[in-house]
């Protein structure tokens, strides 16, 4: 639990007040295991096991199955990463991207903050509702 990234506690406390669902869409295998370690799986409302999937990111199957898991329509999502290949992907997917890193890496973003600790319900619900046009 010391190892979650900055603001991302708050960040999921906020998402399930809000009543917000939320899926992990990671390539990694070791996902499940990572989320029980930081203690954080019951936020989790699904988890993609990529061992599933036909194509690897930038393929946006993965959050597409996200996206189903959850049921609900891409276009009612938000995707958070921290990679250019992942940003390619939900975009791909024709959902809202949310880079967080450097904006010469995740440039193709809808939004790019510098830092995890930069997340919260506030600027997921703004940057969607400017992209999608509707709160």
């Amino acid at each position: 639990p010391a190892d979650l990234l900055p603001g991302i506690k708050n960040l999921l406390d906020e998402l399930k007040a809000a009543n917000i669902l939320i899926g992990l869409a990671s390539a990694s295998q070791n996902g499940p295991v990572i989320l029980d370690k930081l203690q954080i799986t019951n936020y989790f409302d699904t988890i993609v096991d990529p061992t599933i999937l036909k194509a690897g990111k930038p393929d946006p199957e993965i959050f597409v199955t996200g996206a189903k898991q959850l049921g609900v329509d891409v276009s009612e999502c938000v995707g958070i990463e921290d990679a250019a290949a992942g940003v390619d992907s939900i975009n791909a997917a024709n959902m809202v991207s949310v880079g967080v890193g450097e904006a010469k890496n995740l440039g193709k973003a809808t939004k790019v903050v510098p830092s995890t600790a930069d997340l919260t319900v506030k600027l997921v619900k703004n940057v969607w509702s400017e992209t999608v046009g509707r709160a």
